[in-house]
């Protein structure tokens, strides 16, 4: 019997990285994970800024989309870290936190809707690790990765304590080098592997987000790796279009492919590079280096 989830692939990802989107898709129907639609849901919201103005219009959002997902009496799987971060947390408040419950569900009645709590909310990420585990995907490979180096992040939110205790440990998570190993290529460790990509402040303080980039990618480019793969579209935006933006303005060129894992699990699957979309990455020099 196939898992299945009501499918939430976020804003960011739709919109700007379609591509993404059907590499996961493709994964998904590959290894019997049947990804339900999902009607008329919005923005998660992100988990910054409307958060940091106003919590109870940000659980509001939140609870309404978890309301989709109720309806279709299904878990919710997200391929986006923030909308982890939103869902899960807005989802176990309004689970334990009565008061706010209450409150939330008083705002819900204008648009005849209930938070009941009785779904679960989980990532792309998890459902491979966990629920098909790297012995099902690698039984499952047709083009193993041979030789292809691969520097992991992780993303600050799939390091919350929440999620990392549960299926991992925080300081030094295993579970998505499991999951390159699982397709036949070598995790490579790099120095301050776990830290931010800068993602978040870009737009805020753009000089400290442009040099924690410029490190991380140093880092990265020192280890000897080949690509560096990733889980979160805004990582993804910072690494890849964040590469684009260094070359033009500095002449700096790293060519580091950034792959969201799912595209790097689709070509070990036997999926073509056309397919997947490769293509659509800012950053295509040297990705003929993956491609096996």
């Amino acid at each position: 019997m196939p898992l299945k989830y009501a499918f939430y692939p976020g804003c960011i990802i739709p919109s700007r990285f379609p591509h993404i989107e059907k590499s996961a898709r493709l994964v998904a129907g590959h290894l019997g994970i049947e990804l339900v639609e999902m009607e008329n849901t919005t923005c998660c919201p992100e988990p910054f800024a409307i958060q940091s103005i106003d919590r109870m219009t940000h659980l509001s959002m939140a609870a309404r989309n978890l309301c989709v997902g109720e309806e279709m009496n299904s878990d919710m799987m997200v391929l986006c870290n923030g909308c982890l971060a939103t869902l899960w947390h807005a989802n176990e408040i309004l689970k334990t936190d009565y008061k706010a419950r209450n409150a939330i569900n008083k705002a819900l009645e204008a648009i005849h809707r209930k938070f009941k709590g009785d779904l679960e909310v989980t990532h792309f990420y998890h459902v491979l690790a966990d629920q098909i585990g790297v012995d099902k995907i690698g039984s499952a490979i047709s083009k193993p990765l041979k030789g292809v180096k691969v520097a992991v992040h992780y993303g600050c939110h799939l390091l919350d304590p929440a999620f990392a205790t549960r299926h991992d440990t925080i300081n030094q998570p295993r579970g998505l080098e499991r999951l390159v190993e699982a397709i036949g290529a070598q995790p490579v460790a790099y120095e301050r592997q776990y830290t931010c990509c800068g993602g978040p402040i870009r737009g805020i303080n753009d000089e400290l987000s442009k040099s924690m980039l410029i490190e991380k990618l140093n880092a990265v480019k020192g280890a000897g790796a080949d690509c560096l793969t990733l889980f979160c579209p805004l990582c993804y935006t910072q690494y890849d279009l964040g590469q684009l933006v260094e070359q033009r303005e500095s002449r700096r060129e790293f060519n580091l492919p950034v792959m969201y894992y799912p595209e790097l699990l689709a070509l070990a699957l036997g999926y073509s590079k056309d397919e997947i979309g490769l293509s659509e990455h800012s950053i295509t020099k040297n990705i003929e280096k993956i491609v096996p």
